[in-house]
């Protein structure tokens, strides 16, 4: 009887004492940005990572410790895409959330006693936080691989949710390569960007790539739109009204 009294118990306590669950792009809204007032660790790893290996036994001895008040969520980054929307550029990764909200960050290996400090001050801060994005917003377009060696569907895959990153890669592509399958996918990647957040930017960009393609009626439409959104937001058109000069004359 005390031996069946045991192995009830342990099946209530184990959710408790178990290891950092993983995460996926799909769970994350039930799981890491639930509004309960709990700060929770989002620590971004990859199975190729040293220092991810060194953190394992000390993130799982914080979980299994009942004095801290935590719970923390790996996600493998070469098997999701929240970690290029939110900017993630290393592993391991930590983002300390509270009801959705992204209180701090933390980057490399780091000693128990320095997560478990981190977990408290986050825990005791009345701060709010701030917006964190999450939520994957699907594409109208397909994305295609370039002619040069780093233009992978793997690779692109990385920034295919961050329109900051992928406006930066056309424009290299804009002024270093030629190569019509190059430019070609240069074009889808800043459609992208438009797609996820419209901006002046991204789109003086897509204007230049449409008169490298060779369809200048298009990139005027399009350096036109840039400019208006530029003035709108107080942005200096310097740089657009010159290429639209150059595209009128």
């Amino acid at each position: 009887m005390k031996y069946l009294f045991v192995i009830i118990c342990s099946l209530f306590i184990a959710p408790f004492i178990t290891a950092q669950e993983w995460v996926t792009d799909d769970d994350m809204e039930k799981n890491v940005m639930v509004n309960d007032n709990e700060v929770k660790v989002l620590y971004f790893t990859a199975s190729w990572c040293g220092p991810c290996k060194m953190m394992k036994p000390i993130m799982k001895t914080i979980v299994e410790d009942e004095s801290v008040k935590t719970s923390i969520f790996k996600m493998d980054i070469d098997k999701n895409s929240v970690d290029n929307l939110m900017n993630v550029r290393s592993v391991p990764t930590y983002y300390f959330i509270r009801n959705g909200k992204l209180l701090g960050s933390a980057v490399g290996a780091r000693s128990r006693e320095t997560m478990v400090g981190l977990i408290s001050k986050y825990d005791a801060s009345s701060d709010e936080g701030t917006v964190l994005s999450y939520e994957l917003k699907p594409s109208k377009f397909t994305m295609i691989a370039g002619a040069h060696a780093k233009l992978t569907l793997r690779n692109l895959n990385r920034i295919w949710y961050n329109g900051d990153q992928l406006n930066t890669l056309a424009w290299n592509i804009y002024t270093n390569l030629v190569d019509e399958k190059d430019i070609s996918c240069a074009l889808v990647l800043i459609q992208r960007s438009i797609e996820l957040k419209e901006q002046s930017t991204n789109l003086s960009t897509y204007a230049h790539l449409l008169h490298k393609s060779g369809d200048s009626k298009k990139a005027l439409k399009v350096a036109k739109n840039a400019r208006k959104i530029a003035k709108k937001t107080r942005q200096s058109t310097q740089a657009i009204d010159s290429f639209i000069a150059q595209l009128q004359a």
